[in-house]
């Protein structure tokens, strides 16, 4: 008997497992090329549905949570964020860099929208994050508070 949970929780496992393969064997995000590999967004990506808010509830670690959609040029491509490097003067703004990594295999050439989160452990709260690309900024989003 087959399990579409089951299915479901498997892929999503194995995308994970793809998408860690493809980081590892990258040396630089921001200029890997190849096939399983990342590369900063640009301006022509659409993207939109972005929150961010930090959760401020017990039990502690406080963490900030940012989510958002983006759309791909196929299935086989995740949407991934990453903490900007250098990470900016305000220490109030998280900036987050947009990564597409493409994964291996052949892909239906369809626009495809797809979520992308991020989520750290914070000791202070965020005012706002930004979300960027390769010279374009995708999202300015103030960040709610959750007590």
């Amino acid at each position: 008997m087959h399990c579409p949970a089951l299915r479901t929780r498997a892929s999503r496992r194995m995308r994970a497992l793809l998408l860690a393969a493809a980081l590892a064997g990258s040396a630089s995000l921001a200029h890997a090329a190849g096939p399983g590999e990342c590369t900063l967004a640009g301006a022509d990506v659409e993207t939109a549905d972005w929150h961010a808010w930090n959760d401020l509830m017990p039990p502690k670690p406080d963490h900030l949570y940012a989510t958002g959609q983006v759309i791909v040029a196929n299935p086989g491509v995740e949407p991934l964020l990453r903490p900007h490097e250098p990470p900016g003067i305000n220490p109030a703004i998280l900036m987050l860099d947009l990564y597409l990594c493409q994964m291996p295999g052949v892909w239906p050439q369809v626009m495809t929208q797809k979520p992308v989160r991020y989520e750290t452990e914070i000791s202070e709260s965020y005012m706002q994050v930004h979300v960027l690309g390769d010279n374009t900024d995708f999202a300015v989003i103030d960040a709610e508070t959750t007590h």
